[in-house]
């Protein structure tokens, strides 16, 4: 009688600790992904997308919802897709760490258990039957998830075996080089600031709220005319073949970075995006008029790329972590480089949706 309660329970419950880890999803040489992992990483992936962006709501008129008007690609396919593509790049990090032929220590493991000791005492009153009950949700038991762990820190040591210090592969001055080039842009510019004033106490001091940032206020219409003055001096002045490098000292209200700015796509959104983009848009000498409805006029001119710009102080402010963002450029190259060799059960991988997990903020 326990057996066929035991069985019917399992029936029942749609992803349960009782359930094996069901057939491989994905597979690359020894390395596979079950079904239990999958839709475990699947959970988890959504949660973390759906708190790193605020626009993107757990509801089904969100996931079936189009990209654009003019898309064919739904919120979910697109969630979907870089959810497996995160997937792919676990599998294959796993796979290339057995090739290698790294194995994870005894303390690593023993730190895992210690955590997931830590997760049955914090997440589920110190009893590891609630946690499996709890975990079943996603598809695992206590003994997966553990797996899923181990397999996780493979992929962080894996990085650490190519990357890390004494890494296996050193970062050298040509990689460097190659990924300034192949990915930076450098404008001048002359910004004034017909967007907003900060507000001064009676001393002349600059008002500070709670939170740290200077109060704002909008110009008033002899501050306006003004600055609509200014900006026409310096238009006329660029029409007549004046140089915006040779202005700048003398009209920019910025003068912060005399060698020029220095953005990649991937740090753009550390400045004003659409004046990166405008740059990126021009050809070597040439120059465009952005103006941004936050921070004011902005009249940039691209400049060409100066050698070993990256390990210069005085352009520190641009390159903070650069070595870091070139080795993980280099590990994510090496990585998506296997996903061809990636074999994948197309059944099984669609049989679970972004749009229908729920998402798994707690045990990871």
């Amino acid at each position: 009688m326990k057996k066929l309660i035991l069985a019917l329970i399992c029936a029942a419950t749609l992803f349960t600790s009782c359930a094996s880890s069901g057939g491989t999803v994905m597979a690359f040489g020894n390395a596979k992904v079950s079904e239990a992992e999958y839709k475990y990483w699947m959970a988890t992936y959504k949660a973390r997308y759906i708190s790193a962006y605020t626009d993107i709501q757990d509801s089904a008129a969100y996931w079936s919802s189009k990209l654009t008007e003019s898309s064919e690609v739904s919120n979910e396919e697109l969630v979907n897709g870089l959810i497996r593509q995160n997937i792919k790049t676990n599998l294959v990090a796993m796979g290339l760490f057995a090739e290698n032929g790294l194995t994870l220590s005894d303390e690593k493991k023993d730190e895992i258990d210690e955590y997931i000791d830590s997760m049955v005492d914090e997440l589920a009153d110190g009893s590891r039957k609630t946690l499996n009950a709890n975990l079943a949700e996603f598809g695992v038991n206590i003994n997966t998830l553990r797996n899923i762990f181990i397999n996780e820190q493979k992929v962080t040591e894996l990085y650490d075996y190519y990357y890390g210090d004494n890494g296996a592969t050193p970062l050298t001055d040509a990689q460097r080089n190659e990924y300034y080039e192949n990915n930076y842009v450098r404008f001048v510019q002359i910004n004034v600031n017909d967007a907003f004033v900060y507000e001064e106490d009676e001393d002349g001091t600059y008002i500070q709220n709670t939170d740290g940032s200077y109060k704002t206020r909008d110009l008033n219409d002899e501050e306006k005319a003004e600055k609509n003055k200014k900006i026409a001096e310096i238009e006329a002045l660029i029409a007549e073949g004046n140089d915006i490098g040779e202005l700048y000292s003398e009209y920019s209200e910025n003068t912060s970075y005399p060698n020029g700015y220095y953005f990649s796509s991937a740090t753009a959104a550390n400045y004003v995006g659409e004046i990166v983009t405008q740059a990126f848009k021009l050809g070597e000498g040439e120059w465009t008029k952005v103006v941004s409805e936050q921070y004011g006029t902005f009249f940039i001119k691209r400049l060409p790329l100066d050698e070993g710009a990256y390990a210069s102080e005085e352009n520190s402010d641009f390159f903070d972590g650069y070595d870091d963002t070139v080795k993980q450029d280099l590990y994510d190259t090496l990585i998506t480089s296997h996903f061809e060799e990636i074999t994948v059960d197309e059944e099984l991988l669609n049989a679970v949706s972004v749009a229908d997990i729920k998402a798994n903020y707690s045990y990871y």
